[in-house]
C-alpha cells in the first residue's frame, strides 16, 4: 500500500485521542486509536455501587483467633511503649524551649500525644469488640 493505514473512518474522529509521546516512540499511534468512552449512572446506580463493598453490622461481632488477638495486643503494647517513650522525649524538649521556638521545632513532626491517644482508642475498641463478640457467640451458639 502507499504507506497509508487501511482502517475505515467513523464518525467518533471528534472524539479520539491523541497519542501520547510514548505511544508514538513505541509506533502505536500507526495502529490503533483510542476512543473516549464515558458511563453515566443515575442515582440508584451510584448508591448501590457504594453499598456493594459496605461492611454491615454483624460483620465486626466476627471472632478472631485467641492467638491472632494476642499477637495484635503485643504488638500494639510495644508501639504504645515507644510512643510513650517518644511523648517523654517531647516533654523535656518543650520544657527547655520557649513556645514559640517549640512550636516552630515541632511544625511537621508527629505529635507523640495524639498518636498514643488515637493507639490506646484503636486498641481499646478492637479489645472491647472482641470480648462482646466472644460473649455474643457463647450465648447463642
Amino acid at each position: 500500500m502507499m504507506g497509508i493505514e487501511p482502517r475505515q473512518t467513523t464518525s467518533n474522529i471528534g472524539f479520539l485521542n491523541r497519542p501520547s509521546r510514548v505511544a508514538i516512540e513505541h509506533g502505536l499511534n500507526r495502529y490503533y486509536y483510542s476512543i473516549v468512552i464515558n458511563c453515566k449512572k443515575n442515582e440508584l446506580e451510584q448508591k448501590m455501587l457504594l453499598n456493594l463493598n459496605k461492611e454491615n453490622w454483624s460483620g465486626s461481632l466476627r471472632l478472631k483467633q485467641y492467638t491472632d488477638q494476642h499477637d495484635t495486643n503485643l504488638e500494639q503494647l510495644q508501639k504504645m511503649s515507644k510512643l510513650t517513650e517518644e511523648y517523654n522525649k517531647w516533654i523535656k524538649e518543650e520544657t527547655k524551649m520557649t513556645r514559640e521556638e517549640f512550636m516552630v521545632k515541632s511544625v511537621g513532626m508527629k505529635n507523640p500525644k495524639k498518636a498514643l491517644e488515637s493507639e490506646i482508642e484503636e486498641n481499646l475498641n478492637t479489645n472491647v469488640m472482641d470480648c462482646l463478640g466472644s460473649m455474643v457467640n457463647t450465648v447463642v451458639f
